[in-house]
Protein backbone atom coordinates (compact mmCIF):
# COMPACT_ATOMS: atom_id res chain seq x y z
CA UNK A 1 0.00 0.00 0.00
CA UNK A 2 1.27 3.40 -0.94
CA UNK A 3 1.44 6.19 1.64
CA UNK A 4 -0.54 8.49 -0.59
CA UNK A 5 -3.38 5.96 -0.76
CA UNK A 6 -3.73 5.73 3.02
CA UNK A 7 -6.43 7.71 4.67
CA UNK A 8 -5.23 9.66 7.70
CA UNK A 9 -6.52 8.53 11.06
CA UNK A 10 -8.24 10.74 13.60
CA UNK A 11 -6.15 13.69 14.77
CA UNK A 12 -5.51 14.75 18.34
CA UNK A 13 -8.20 17.37 17.92
CA UNK A 14 -10.65 14.66 16.81
CA UNK A 15 -9.84 12.63 19.94
CA UNK A 16 -10.39 15.70 22.19
CA UNK A 17 -13.68 16.48 20.42
CA UNK A 18 -14.88 12.88 20.82
CA UNK A 19 -13.99 12.92 24.52
CA UNK A 20 -15.81 16.23 24.98
CA UNK A 21 -18.91 14.87 23.20
CA UNK A 22 -18.88 11.80 25.43
CA UNK A 23 -18.54 13.89 28.56
CA UNK A 24 -21.39 16.14 27.47
CA UNK A 25 -23.58 13.12 26.69
CA UNK A 26 -22.94 11.62 30.12
CA UNK A 27 -23.90 14.87 31.80
CA UNK A 28 -27.16 14.98 29.89
CA UNK A 29 -26.73 18.48 28.53
CA UNK A 30 -29.52 19.94 26.44
CA UNK A 31 -28.98 21.41 23.02
CA UNK A 32 -29.67 24.89 24.33
CA UNK A 33 -26.79 24.99 26.80
CA UNK A 34 -23.46 26.51 25.67
CA UNK A 35 -21.40 23.29 25.96
CA UNK A 36 -23.87 21.52 23.65
CA UNK A 37 -23.51 24.38 21.19
CA UNK A 38 -19.76 23.75 21.17
CA UNK A 39 -20.45 20.04 20.87
CA UNK A 40 -22.83 20.74 17.99
CA UNK A 41 -20.09 22.69 16.24
CA UNK A 42 -17.75 19.76 16.77
CA UNK A 43 -20.35 17.30 15.45
CA UNK A 44 -21.10 19.48 12.47
CA UNK A 45 -17.47 19.28 11.38
CA UNK A 46 -16.77 22.96 11.73
CA UNK A 47 -13.18 22.61 12.75
CA UNK A 48 -12.32 25.50 10.44
CA UNK A 49 -14.01 27.78 13.02
CA UNK A 50 -12.22 26.26 16.02
CA UNK A 51 -8.68 26.35 14.65
CA UNK A 52 -8.61 30.16 14.40
CA UNK A 53 -10.12 30.33 17.88
CA UNK A 54 -7.44 28.01 19.21
CA UNK A 55 -4.83 30.09 17.43
CA UNK A 56 -6.19 33.27 18.99
CA UNK A 57 -6.08 31.61 22.41
CA UNK A 58 -2.33 31.10 22.04
CA UNK A 59 -1.65 34.84 21.55
CA UNK A 60 -1.43 35.67 25.28
CA UNK A 61 0.96 32.76 25.85
CA UNK A 62 3.09 33.77 22.87
CA UNK A 63 3.07 37.37 24.09
CA UNK A 64 4.11 36.28 27.57
CA UNK A 65 6.95 34.11 26.24
CA UNK A 66 8.06 36.82 23.82
CA UNK A 67 8.08 39.43 26.58
CA UNK A 68 10.20 37.20 28.78
CA UNK A 69 12.64 36.55 25.95
CA UNK A 70 12.91 40.27 25.20
CA UNK A 71 13.34 41.08 28.90
CA UNK A 72 16.12 38.49 29.18
CA UNK A 73 17.82 39.92 26.09
CA UNK A 74 17.50 43.46 27.50
CA UNK A 75 18.93 42.34 30.85
CA UNK A 76 21.89 40.74 29.10
CA UNK A 77 22.46 43.88 27.03
CA UNK A 78 22.15 46.08 30.14
CA UNK A 79 24.68 43.97 32.01
CA UNK A 80 27.10 44.16 29.08
CA UNK A 81 26.71 47.95 28.90
CA UNK A 82 27.21 48.22 32.67
CA UNK A 83 30.35 46.05 32.44
CA UNK A 84 31.81 48.16 29.64
CA UNK A 85 30.82 51.38 31.41
CA UNK A 86 32.45 50.19 34.64
CA UNK A 87 35.74 49.67 32.80
CA UNK A 88 35.52 53.13 31.24
CA UNK A 89 34.48 54.77 34.51
CA UNK A 90 37.45 53.15 36.27
CA UNK A 91 39.76 54.41 33.52
CA UNK A 92 38.38 57.94 33.81
CA UNK A 93 38.71 57.82 37.60
CA UNK A 94 42.32 56.66 37.29
CA UNK A 95 43.04 59.43 34.78
CA UNK A 96 41.49 62.02 37.08
CA UNK A 97 43.50 60.71 40.02
CA UNK A 98 46.66 60.89 37.90
CA UNK A 99 45.84 64.44 36.82
CA UNK A 100 45.18 65.42 40.43
CA UNK A 101 48.54 63.93 41.51
CA UNK A 102 50.33 65.75 38.67
CA UNK A 103 48.62 69.00 39.67
CA UNK A 104 49.76 68.51 43.27
CA UNK A 105 53.33 67.71 42.21
CA UNK A 106 53.64 70.46 39.57
CA UNK A 107 54.54 73.21 42.07
CA UNK A 108 57.11 70.94 43.69
CA UNK A 109 58.64 70.06 40.35
CA UNK A 110 58.72 73.70 39.28
CA UNK A 111 60.73 74.74 42.34
CA UNK A 112 64.47 74.81 42.01
CA UNK A 113 66.34 72.19 43.97
CA UNK A 114 68.50 73.06 46.95
CA UNK A 115 71.62 72.39 44.87
CA UNK A 116 70.41 74.80 42.17
CA UNK A 117 69.64 77.40 44.83
CA UNK A 118 73.16 77.05 46.31
CA UNK A 119 74.73 77.41 42.87
CA UNK A 120 72.70 80.52 42.04
CA UNK A 121 73.47 82.02 45.46
CA UNK A 122 77.20 81.36 44.98
CA UNK A 123 77.13 83.14 41.61
CA UNK A 124 75.11 86.13 42.86
CA UNK A 125 76.81 86.76 46.22
CA UNK A 126 79.30 89.60 46.64
CA UNK A 127 82.94 88.51 46.92
CA UNK A 128 83.12 89.04 50.69
CA UNK A 129 79.93 87.00 51.45
CA UNK A 130 79.71 83.29 52.17
CA UNK A 131 76.84 80.84 52.76
CA UNK A 132 76.70 79.68 56.37
CA UNK A 133 73.53 77.52 56.17
CA UNK A 134 70.77 76.68 53.67
CA UNK A 135 67.63 74.68 54.38
CA UNK A 136 64.20 73.83 53.00
CA UNK A 137 61.28 73.07 55.29
CA UNK A 138 58.46 70.58 54.70
CA UNK A 139 56.34 73.20 52.93
CA UNK A 140 59.11 74.06 50.50
CA UNK A 141 60.20 77.39 51.99
CA UNK A 142 63.94 78.05 51.70
CA UNK A 143 65.90 79.52 54.56
CA UNK A 144 69.48 80.81 54.30
CA UNK A 145 72.08 82.29 56.62
CA UNK A 146 74.76 84.32 54.86
CA UNK A 147 77.76 86.01 56.45
CA UNK A 148 78.70 89.29 54.77
CA UNK A 149 80.26 92.65 55.50
CA UNK A 150 77.44 94.80 54.04
CA UNK A 151 73.77 93.58 54.17
CA UNK A 152 72.67 96.26 51.69
CA UNK A 153 75.17 95.07 49.08
CA UNK A 154 73.88 91.51 49.65
CA UNK A 155 70.27 92.65 49.14
CA UNK A 156 71.18 94.40 45.85
CA UNK A 157 73.11 91.35 44.62
CA UNK A 158 70.16 89.01 45.30
CA UNK A 159 67.60 91.25 43.55
CA UNK A 160 69.25 90.64 40.16
CA UNK A 161 68.12 86.97 40.09
CA UNK A 162 64.40 86.08 39.80
CA UNK A 163 64.70 83.18 42.26
CA UNK A 164 66.93 84.95 44.74
CA UNK A 165 64.91 88.15 44.51
CA UNK A 166 62.12 86.37 46.42
CA UNK A 167 64.30 86.12 49.53
CA UNK A 168 63.41 88.57 52.26
CA UNK A 169 65.57 89.42 55.21
CA UNK A 170 64.07 88.25 58.47
CA UNK A 171 66.96 88.89 60.80
CA UNK A 172 70.55 90.04 61.33
CA UNK A 173 73.07 89.09 64.00
CA UNK A 174 76.71 89.90 64.52
CA UNK A 175 79.15 87.34 63.12
CA UNK A 176 82.97 86.94 63.08
CA UNK A 177 83.38 88.50 59.62
CA UNK A 178 80.62 91.10 59.83
CA UNK A 179 76.91 90.43 59.89
CA UNK A 180 75.00 87.14 59.63
CA UNK A 181 71.86 87.82 57.56
CA UNK A 182 68.94 85.39 57.81
CA UNK A 183 66.87 85.15 54.63
CA UNK A 184 63.68 83.31 53.82
CA UNK A 185 61.86 82.63 50.55
CA UNK A 186 58.33 81.23 50.81
CA UNK A 187 57.37 78.19 48.81
CA UNK A 188 55.85 79.17 45.48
Amino acid sequence: MNLEDRQPGPSLFDHVARALRGWLARRGQTKRSPPVAIGALLNAGTRHVLWPSALLATIPIATFLGAHMLAAANDAARLEVERRAAVKIAAVAAAREGARARAMLAPLMARPTVAETIERLAQALPADARINALSRDGKGAIGAEIDCADPDALRLALQGDPLLGTFRMIGQTDADDGVRVTLKADAS
